[in-house]
């Protein structure tokens, strides 16, 4: 007995037809790269931010493709702020003293 199969995901198309010298890296390779999970790198390929490779039933990424995701991303980045307050005490919390 068959079961139907589930539609198959859309991949990004990568920018240029992949050649056999282009280096291919896998999800993990690429999730290793950024220090995510492999499910994450998915996510990025599912919503269009990363292109992507369809072989079979393999996704592969190329390496062009991952440094224009990091390009369009270091061209949106902000500054990363601390939360954290300086060393000392909080200036703006007075301290109650019990009489």
């Amino acid at each position: 007995m068959n079961r139907p199969r589930a539609p198959r995901r859309a991949t990004t198309p990568a920018t240029s037809t992949p050649t056999a010298s282009t280096p291919l890296l896998t999800l993990k390779a690429a999730a290793a790269h950024f220090d995510v999970h492999p499910r994450t790198v998915r996510r990025w390929i599912e919503a269009g931010d990363l292109a992507a490779v369809r072989i079979g039933s393999v996704v592969r990424i190329r390496s062009a493709d991952l440094d224009a995701f990091i390009s369009a991303h270091l061209q949106q980045a902000r500054p990363v702020t601390s939360s954290v307050a300086p060393h000392g005490p909080n200036k703006s919390v007075k301290s109650k003293v019990m009489k």
